[in-house]
């Protein structure tokens, strides 16, 4: 007789062992009491089964010495084995002062020994067992609890894992700054260092051209006068804009382009 928890993990009383269905690698070998404890609450499924009862079937009954710390360890064994499967701890629930149960909402089915004919079981006991021809399959709001943590972390992780592909995307690769070609004022080809609205730009280069009227400045042929915007100034006004003048050359060694304030 085979057991599969959660439609994930499979327990084979026989071998002592708990698996993963589609990893059959990743064994993990459980004591005896452990293994009889576990299929004790898998028969008793949804009902209370008390300290007593389990010593008894567990320990007493083999000639061995059943107590509290024994139990409490076989338990914890138990939840650390499917919680590492990707089960939450919550598949075997303590009662207090009474006893444990296989949670009822867990879905549980068995397979025959002949592997032809299934069995579900359902959360009453062992001897209301219903046997089907094809597994009833019984999908229960725990097992989702169980694989949505998992779900969350890997969502999580992706998530962190975007916003700092992001911010190094922004850091080592700025936006690029667009320059605007606003016209020529004697020698000097006059660029804006970004877009500005174009109904603005007629206004920006007639300012530009009173100014390097009383400032006359000249260019060589590899230099440029590039055009910064601010707004507002001091004055305070948001329609007064204010014009930074540079004059940049391009500095072929070092493949960059110097600007200096006029």
């Amino acid at each position: 007789m085979k057991y599969i928890i959660c439609d994930r993990i499979l327990f084979v009383p026989d071998l002592n062992t708990l698996s993963i269905i589609d990893n059959h690698e990743e064994v993990v070998t459980i004591s005896n009491p452990a293994r009889r404890l576990l299929e004790l609450l898998i028969t008793r499924q949804g009902q209370n089964v008390p300290r007593e009862e389990i010593f008894q079937k567990v320990w007493d009954n083999f000639g061995m010495v059943s107590s509290n710390n024994n139990l409490n360890h076989c338990i914890s064994k138990l939840r650390r084995v499917l919680r590492s499967f990707g089960i939450d701890e919550d598949v075997i629930v303590t009662i207090p002062k009474l006893g444990f149960t296989l949670h009822k909402e867990i879905t549980v089915r068995i397979i025959s020994e002949e592997n032809v004919e299934h069995v579900a079981l359902t959360p009453t006991s062992a001897s209301s067992v219903e046997h089907v021809g094809q597994p009833r399959k019984r999908v229960g709001p725990v097992c989702w609890k169980m694989f949505s943590r998992q779900a969350i972390l890997m969502l999580g992780g992706a998530f962190v894992l975007l916003l700092g592909l992001l911010i190094v995307r922004l850091y080592l690769y700025p936006r690029v700054q667009t320059e605007t070609y606003l016209g020529a004022v004697e020698s000097c080809k006059v660029y804006l260092h970004e877009n500005g609205p174009e109904e603005k730009q007629p206004i920006m280069m007639q300012s530009i051209r009173w100014y390097l009227s009383k400032h006359p400045v000249s260019c060589a042929s590899d230099e440029y006068l590039l055009v910064h915007r601010q707004y507002p100034g001091v004055d305070k006004r948001s329609d007064i804009m204010r014009l930074h003048i540079t004059r940049c050359g391009l500095h072929r060694a070092n493949q960059m382009a110097i600007c200096s304030e006029l």
